[in-house]
């Protein structure tokens, strides 16, 4: 054994074995830890799917993975910017509608070790289709006052809704809002289009084209109801008078400014009763009276009723007093009763008695010096007052106004 030891050849063998023992413990060490030393990093990515055409996702659980990444020290600072390419994914063309577990797939990761949780997630896909849905406008808030505010309208009656057949089958309309608050005259607005279902909730994850129309606002002029007056001119014929008036409709809505409402009262619609002999029935055309600019409804229908006519002298009318200033003391010196012809349709004129007509004197605008004022005559409707016995009468006043 001393005698192997001191040969420097054995020595220098030995010495070379135990420098390859130690060199190739020491790196096959190095080489089974080269993949997981260093310094691990989390990155949260969002899962992109990929499907086809004629396909839509409608749903991903979960929708983000993480990206855990072992790598040495020195390169944890361009690390985040290595990770800005890293694309997730998942491959779900060719699949039927409906809910399927896929693998995440990875791509253009830097040269690290990395895993991936979770590593598979949960797709629903669904046929993709359009159809197309109306439109439909609600206006909000209120015009200025005085100002009617009319139907809204859009540019399009319809538009395309695109997505899950499963969402799209819920639309049942797309709404175009608008704000009327405030306006004084017809405006256009643009208004979104918000895809809803039949109780009025919003439907999202469809597309909707175009995604905006233009909305009319009409804002009427000022308007108000007023009567329609049936305004009769000429006679019927000769033994024939007229008993009555239908008018349909009764009132109708007059706009323009307010100036111009301020001074109507009434709409007129005249009728020629001239030579009737029998009733009849006229369809009119209203006449806009200067500075209306509508009349709704512009039409109207009024039905005359003609009988046969009847004249009869009523003996006996008082003559009464009315409306006597305070302080003044009026008293009707002759005459104290009239008679009073009258004309007009037979079941009328027929059954008037003196009860049936007022004969009377206005004192409200007489004063100490009148000896007499005129007698005004009342008669029932379509009844003629043709003569008289006294068209005035002799009064005697005293007093002060006003005492």
């Amino acid at each position: 054994m001393n005698r192997l030891l001191n040969n420097n050849l054995v020595l220098r063998v030995i010495a070379l074995v135990l420098s390859i023992i130690i060199w190739l413990t020491v790196n096959s060490q190095g080489a089974g830890n080269a993949g997981v030393s260093g310094v691990s990093t989390p990155f949260v990515n969002p899962v992109q799917v990929t499907v086809g055409n004629n396909m839509v996702v409608t749903g991903i659980a979960p929708s983000r993975v993480t990206l855990t990444v072992t790598s040495p020290a020195i390169d944890m600072g361009t690390l985040p910017a290595q990770m800005m390419n890293v694309v997730v994914s998942v491959d779900a063309r060719g699949l039927a509608p409906g809910t399927h577990q896929l693998p995440v797939q990875v791509r253009n990761m830097p040269p690290f070790h990395f895993t991936v949780d979770p590593s598979a997630v949960t797709v629903q896909v669904d046929e993709k289709v359009s159809s197309v849905k109306p439109v439909q406008v609600r206006v909000t808030g209120s015009p200025a006052q005085g100002h009617p505010l009319g139907t809204a309208s859009s540019d399009l009656t319809s538009v395309q809704v695109t997505g899950a057949q499963s969402l799209v089958n819920q639309v049942t309309a797309v709404i175009a809002t608008v704000s009327s608050n405030g306006l004084t005259k017809t405006t256009n607005k643009v208004a979104s289009l918000i895809p809803v279902n039949a109780q009025g909730q919003t439907v999202g994850d469809v597309s909707v084209v175009p995604n905006s129309v233009t909305v009319t606002i009409p804002i009427d002029p000022p308007q108000i109801t007023l009567p329609l007056q049936p305004q009769l001119s000429g006679t019927p014929a000769p033994g024939f008078a007229v008993s009555g008036l239908t008018v349909s409709p009764q009132k109708v809505s007059v706009s323009g400014s307010t100036q111009v409402l301020a001074g109507l009262t009434s709409i007129p619609a005249g009728i020629s009763v001239s030579g009737l002999r029998n009733s009849q029935t006229f369809h009119l055309t209203l006449l806009q009276p200067k500075g209306v600019k509508s009349l709704r409804p512009s039409q109207a229908t009024v039905q005359v009723q003609v009988q046969p006519s009847a004249s009869k002298i009523i003996t006996q009318v008082p003559v009464q007093l009315i409306q006597t200033p305070l302080g003044l003391q009026v008293s009707i010196l002759n005459p104290k009763t009239v008679s009073v012809s009258v004309t007009g349709p037979a079941s009328v004129v027929n059954q008037l008695t003196a009860q049936n007509l007022t004969a009377q004197v206005n004192a409200s605008k007489l004063a100490v010096a009148s000896t007499s004022a005129p007698i005004i005559f009342t008669v029932p409707s379509w009844v003629i007052v043709t003569q008289t016995s006294a068209n005035s009468a002799a009064i005697q006043v005293t007093g002060t106004v006003g005492r």
